[in-house]
Protein backbone atom coordinates (compact mmCIF):
# COMPACT_ATOMS: atom_id res chain seq x y z
CA UNK A 1 0.00 0.00 0.00
CA UNK A 2 2.76 2.48 0.82
CA UNK A 3 4.34 1.88 -2.60
CA UNK A 4 1.11 3.01 -4.23
CA UNK A 5 1.09 6.16 -2.11
CA UNK A 6 4.70 6.86 -3.04
CA UNK A 7 3.94 6.32 -6.73
CA UNK A 8 0.92 8.64 -6.49
CA UNK A 9 3.04 11.29 -4.79
CA UNK A 10 5.70 11.07 -7.47
CA UNK A 11 3.10 11.33 -10.23
CA UNK A 12 1.54 14.36 -8.52
CA UNK A 13 4.89 16.16 -8.35
CA UNK A 14 5.57 15.24 -11.99
CA UNK A 15 2.21 16.75 -13.00
CA UNK A 16 3.09 19.91 -11.07
CA UNK A 17 6.44 20.26 -12.88
CA UNK A 18 4.86 19.47 -16.25
CA UNK A 19 2.28 22.23 -15.76
CA UNK A 20 5.03 24.71 -14.85
CA UNK A 21 7.05 23.79 -17.93
CA UNK A 22 4.00 23.97 -20.21
CA UNK A 23 2.99 27.38 -18.83
CA UNK A 24 6.50 28.62 -19.59
CA UNK A 25 6.24 27.21 -23.13
CA UNK A 26 9.25 24.94 -22.70
CA UNK A 27 7.64 21.91 -24.34
CA UNK A 28 4.14 21.70 -25.68
CA UNK A 29 3.55 17.98 -25.84
CA UNK A 30 2.37 16.19 -22.70
CA UNK A 31 3.86 12.94 -23.97
CA UNK A 32 7.32 14.51 -24.30
CA UNK A 33 7.23 15.68 -20.70
CA UNK A 34 5.53 12.59 -19.27
CA UNK A 35 8.31 10.43 -20.68
CA UNK A 36 10.82 12.23 -18.47
CA UNK A 37 11.71 11.13 -14.96
CA UNK A 38 10.96 13.24 -11.91
CA UNK A 39 14.64 14.15 -11.64
CA UNK A 40 14.78 15.26 -15.27
CA UNK A 41 11.69 17.41 -14.83
CA UNK A 42 13.11 18.94 -11.67
CA UNK A 43 16.39 19.79 -13.44
CA UNK A 44 14.46 21.43 -16.28
CA UNK A 45 12.42 23.55 -13.86
CA UNK A 46 15.61 24.60 -12.10
CA UNK A 47 17.40 25.29 -15.38
CA UNK A 48 14.61 27.56 -16.62
CA UNK A 49 14.28 29.07 -13.13
CA UNK A 50 10.54 28.44 -12.95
Amino acid sequence: MSKNLLREGIEEVKRYYIKKLQKAGVLESDSDLEALTLSELQRMVEFYQL
